[in-house]
């Protein structure tokens, strides 16, 4: 048997509902688990038909798990890691390109030096175009100046999923289908940022329909990001920050999405992205805890702290960052003090099972998780509150 590593930042608290998972106001609660035999990657939804629905009295199971199709199970660095991109300037050269065609003037591209020693590469262009591109990987592209019609006191008209193809979008070039508006996105995806992911894809999650304050209609589409057929983690509210002697150590998940903002369905406006830039030079795993282990360590090591039902059981690649952050300071050079003193301590994308549930607070109804890394064995209480 092999013993699971955690830090404990806080105790976990009692449960108190029967329909919703509670924890404790300390954020990100982690403790060990115990990891018994791991299994062959193929085989880790081995047995979950058996699991479907099973209550196990303090929590239960949904009644459909879904197993993703998936090429082997990987372990990859985030960016903030320290790999390097193979010539990621030219790759920021070759993306710009793409997205601004015979706009792009490489004399307008400028480069600025990060305190770890990254360069973010920028371009602005007379007509109020921009782009910033970091590791090879686009953070903002702006295509036009009408962009700032868009406020941020938007009205949400409708909210769609992808899989309602015949729901109709309003924007200002007139109305379509969500799978008009995807079709046309995927169009402008395959040529302009797909090529420079380095074997990431991109999986549309929701489309917002909205109206700007002065009357401007258009979308806003989310997109996840999938890894050799399972996602990458689009969103946790985890974040622990501890005190230490003149500085923080923070913890807290990557979060990994990118949004389109949409004003015609042949291209988009804006492109953002919180995807952590990364270069997937990734370590196969040949082993990890399968679904049934994941549920025991639950059983055995949680249990006794959340009642709940589950709405969901997914397997994704979460990445868990520690790093220490100067207190009362933007200064890079006390960035560049810190950063040879106390280095990121954890920058791995891992499998990772995700068990989430769904709470309702003075805030509304938000999903929270419960997470087992599936090489360590590592419990993760993932709430906002």
């Amino acid at each position: 048997m092999k013993k699971a590593t955690a830090l404990l930042a806080a105790a976990l608290s009692a449960a108190v509902m029967l329909t919703a998972c509670t924890s404790s106001d300390n954020s990100g609660n982690t403790q060990e688990g115990n990891v018994d035999d791991l299994v062959p990657a193929a085989d880790i939804f081995e047995g979950c038909e058996e699991l479907q629905g099973k209550d196990f009295e303090l929590f239960r199971l949904p009644d459909v798990i879904e197993k993703p199709e998936y090429d082997g199970l990987y372990r990859f660095p985030d960016r903030r890691g320290g790999a390097e991109v193979p010539e990621e300037k030219q790759k920021a050269l070759e993306l710009m390109k793409a997205c601004f065609g015979e706009r792009f003037d490489e004399s307008a591209v400028r480069e600025e030096k990060n305190w770890d020693k990254s360069v973010i590469y920028q371009i602005s262009l007379p007509d109020d175009a921009f782009a910033a591109v970091l590791h090879g990987f686009p953070m903002n592209i702006t295509k036009s100046c009408t962009s700032g019609d868009i406020t941020p006191d938007s009205t949400v008209l409708g909210r769609f999923l992808p899989s309602e193809p015949e729901k109709t979008v309003e924007l200002q070039s007139g109305s379509c289908t969500v799978a008009e508006l995807l079709d046309g996105m995927q169009k402008r995806l395959d040529a302009e940022i797909l090529p420079f992911i380095g074997g990431f894809e991109i999986v549309p999650l929701r489309i917002d329909d909205l109206k700007s304050s002065k009357g401007v209609r258009y979308a806003m589409i989310e997109y996840g990001i999938k890894y050799k057929g399972i996602m990458l983690e689009e969103d946790s509210p985890m974040w622990i920050s501890q005190q230490r002697s003149g500085y923080q150590v923070t913890t807290g998940y990557s979060l990994n999405n990118l949004t389109l903002t949409v004003t015609d369905k042949n291209d988009y406006l804006v492109f953002s992205s919180s995807f952590a830039e990364q270069y997937p030079l990734a370590e196969k795993i040949s082993e990890a805890i399968p679904l049934s282990g994941a549920v025991e360590i639950l059983k055995n090591d949680l249990a006794e702290y959340m009642r709940c039902n589950l709405t969901s059981v997914e397997l994704k690649y979460c990445c868990k960052i520690t790093a220490p952050v100067i207190i009362g300071t933007d200064s890079l050079e006390d960035s560049r003090i810190l950063a040879d003193y106390g280095k990121i301590e954890t920058a791995y994308f891992e499998p990772t099972w995700c068990f989430y549930y769904k709470v309702t607070d003075e805030n509304g109804e938000h999903r929270e998780a419960v997470k087992v890394n599936a090489l360590t064995g590592e419990i993760t209480i993932d709430t906002a509150r």
